[in-house]
């Protein structure tokens, strides 16, 4: 017989009513892509995470001035993509995001940070490494938004 908690266990855990903030829907909806319903479901995740590097990523977001100060900005609030991927990885772990939310939502933004990285890529041989030849990953760098 299966344990009684066994599906309790693997429900998502998550508010449903915090107020999202502009530079959060901006980033996830407009920049990469993501739907509006998810979008919403990451923050209600993230609004309610405990987790110390959540919080600091939450309040990064909620301190963020104005978004019109563009994607370059997005850096200098600390939101790489590592840094998001990360986020999402504990969202996932807590119990606040599907995998298969954040499957979506990787998969998002990884398309975004290849789509710019593709778009501003020299010719192969141009950024090769002189000594081995080999160009650096696209995920090696720290790409903007």
């Amino acid at each position: 017989m299966p344990h009684p908690t066994n599906g309790i266990e693997r429900r998502i855990r998550r508010t449903n009513n915090t107020p999202m903030p502009n530079a959060w829907a901006i980033l996830a909806h407009e920049w990469w892509g993501v739907s509006k319903e998810l979008t919403w479901d990451c923050w209600q995740g993230m609004a309610s995470c405990p987790w110390s590097e959540v919080v600091s990523f939450r309040q990064k977001l909620l301190l963020w001035p104005t978004i019109e100060t563009g994607r370059a900005a997005a850096l200098f609030h600390g939101l790489t993509p590592p840094m998001v991927l990360t986020i999402i990885d504990l969202l996932v772990r807590d119990r606040r995001l599907s995998k298969k939310e954040a499957t979506q939502l990787e998969e998002a933004i990884l398309n975004h940070v290849g789509v710019l990285s593709t778009s501003n890529r020299k010719p192969p041989l141009s950024s090769a490494s002189p000594a081995t030849g080999v160009r650096p990953s696209a995920h090696s760098a720290v790409f903007p938004f």
